[in-house]
């Protein structure tokens, strides 16, 4: 894990994640079980 770290502090890796506004959460969930989205989704306000 430490490994991982240390890429992504010197930017060779960067983390996968979508945002949505937090008024589409029932769409984000949605496209969360269907597999539409890749890594982790962010949930803005």
């Amino acid at each position: 894990m430490e490994a991982i770290y240390k890429l992504l502090g010197v930017g060779k890796i960067q983390p996968i994640y979508s945002t949505m506004p937090l008024a589409e959460a029932a769409k984000a969930h949605d496209m969360l079980e269907i597999g539409q989205i890749l890594g982790k989704m962010l949930l803005t306000p």
